[in-house]
């Protein structure tokens, strides 16, 4: 809630997926299962994703279920899920950041010091 993505090209918000079966893509609980299940433990909303690039780019849905990441053939159908549900969360694309902290209150923390903030 209240986040500002920015200086991710794509493939800024990952959500897992994970599959006991992956020839019917049986899902494990996992990120993807607790942002989809009709009361959700994972919540992504009141965001925005500092980008030129479209939520389609922004969201990716993985797993590492597969031995070879080409034979996934579970998670492209789950991303237009996840892309629905971030935006109707509010997540927005904007070109500016207009929500967040101030940084300098953070200044404490490893990702300041470690100038990852």
């Amino acid at each position: 809630n209240n986040i500002s993505w920015e200086g991710y090209p794509n493939k800024v918000i990952k959500i897992r997926a994970s599959y006991s079966d992956t020839l019917n893509c049986t899902d494990k609980t996992d990120a993807y299962t607790n942002l989809t299940q009709n009361n959700p433990r994972l919540i992504i909303n009141n965001s925005q994703v500092i980008s030129t690039n479209s939520m389609n780019t922004i969201v990716d849905v993985y797993t590492k279920s597969y031995v070879l990441s080409s034979n996934d053939n579970c998670t492209d159908a789950k991303e237009l899920e996840v892309e629905g549900i971030i935006s109707n969360g509010g997540v927005s694309i904007e070109s500016n950041a207009s929500t967040g902290a101030n940084s300098g209150d953070f200044s404490w923390t490893w990702c300041a010091l470690t100038e990852r903030l």
